[in-house]
């Protein structure tokens, strides 16, 4: 692939999530394919519920197809379509794991004080406005751009690229990644990175000051928890029921201190954060507080971990 300019990147990405610049830029920037494409994407209502995802994957297939890339729409049993398109690996021995590019349809509802029409995916002052800009359209146009690039690209591939857009992430996603994950597994077969949303972006009058790249969030603990007690009459109380001892235990569990602890990943991204964000400063001096960090280290020193980690704090 031919090389392609950090700051080519930086465009497309501020075209591609609606990010305002200085007249001239903001002007081209909302002409290009990405933010043209973008808009489109943004003007198909897949508010969820009831997600009306097909429409906008209809909308990508439409634009692969135009490239000459083959796409397939998959649909669940209730009618929720996600697409699926890959680009193959070209070179010859050994090949690595699969890319995957992953992004959601589906968006959360608008709600009320939109200046401008949140399904219109119309241009004011240089910005290109509507619901699913940043979660998750203006992501998954980033991707097909960077997807249609390496189609073009006559370069060989040592991995192949997957472009997958689902259903129904913002209500759980089991009529997205999880039906596929369950109906398609081949689909996921040989995916060793998957790139998705999540970090934080910070830009000042059209200028990328960072890219976050999130690589840990707190995760969810399933517990199962079980109680035994004293049978008795629903007519009177029974503090030895074990519907009594279930219910005091989760209390216990919900007050039971959680220490902070930070992650490698995390005392990183805050290290490198605080070079550019003052509110960061704030947090890093409490990760310093927790033992994250060397002693003495200032903003932009790295921690006592991978420097190029990033992620969020984990109770």
């Amino acid at each position: 692939m031919r090389p392609v300019p950090s700051s080519w990147l930086a465009f497309l990405l501020l075209a591609a999530t609606g990010v305002g610049a200085a007249p001239a830029a903001s002007d081209r920037a909302v002409r290009s394919p990405a933010a043209s494409l973008l808009a489109a994407y943004l003007a198909v209502d897949t508010t969820n519920p009831p997600g009306n995802e097909r429409a906008g994957a209809e909308l990508l297939a439409r634009t692969l197809a135009e490239a000459g890339i083959e796409s397939q729409l998959l649909v669940s049993p209730r009618g929720r379509v996600s697409l699926h398109a890959r680009l193959e690996a070209t070179t010859a021995g050994t090949r690595a794991g699969a890319l995957l590019l992953l992004h959601h349809i589906d968006t959360v509802p608008a709600g009320p004080g939109w200046r401008h029409p949140a399904h219109g995916g119309e241009v004011h002052a240089g910005e290109l406005w509507g619901r699913g800009a940043i979660d998750a359209k203006g992501l998954g146009v980033a991707h097909l751009m960077a997807f249609l690039e390496l189609a073009r690209s006559p370069q060989p591939r040592r991995r192949a690229v997957v472009f997958l857009a689902v259903a129904d992430e913002e209500a759980g996603g089991g009529e997205g990644t999880g039906w596929l994950i369950e109906s398609h597994p081949e689909l996921f077969a040989d995916a060793a990175v998957v790139l998705n949303e999540g970090g934080v972006n910070k830009a000042v009058a059209g200028r990328a000051l960072f890219w976050g790249i999130e690589v840990d969030q707190k995760r969810p603990l399933w517990l199962e928890v079980a109680a035994t007690g004293r049978p008795g009459h629903a007519s009177a109380a029974n503090p030895e029921s074990a519907t009594h001892r279930l219910v005091a235990g989760l209390a216990r569990l919900v007050a039971a201190p959680r220490p902070r602890r930070v992650t490698p990943a995390a005392a990183a991204f805050v290290t490198a954060l605080a070079r550019f964000d003052p509110q960061a400063r704030g947090a890093l001096a409490e990760v310093r507080a927790l033992g994250a960090l060397r002693a003495a280290g200032g903003p932009g020193e790295t921690a006592d971990a991978d420097p190029a980690g990033a992620g969020a704090a984990q109770p």
